[in-house]
């Protein structure tokens, strides 16, 4: 299931993502709970996810807004 969140996120990013720096801005904002739909998933365990990722420093996650600060690390958890 983690692989799907982080397919889902370098999806979002390739679509969706402007570049930004170093950052990927994701300009359309996205819940938990749209994340979680999106993947076939818990609100719940999207949550926990995303905070791991922040914890880690691949990702920033505010109010719906997701900025990927490290897409090569995002993409290497995918393999």
């Amino acid at each position: 299931m983690t692989e799907r969140l982080h397919r889902l996120l370098v999806f979002l990013s390739k679509i969706y993502g402007s570049q930004q720096g170093r950052e990927i801005v994701i300009g359309i904002p996205f819940t938990h709970g749209d994340l979680a739909n999106l993947i076939g998933s818990t609100r719940q365990w999207v949550t926990v996810q995303l905070s791991r990722m922040q914890a880690r420093g691949v990702i920033r996650y505010h109010r719906g807004l997701i900025v990927i600060l490290n897409l090569r690390a995002l993409d290497l958890e995918v393999v």
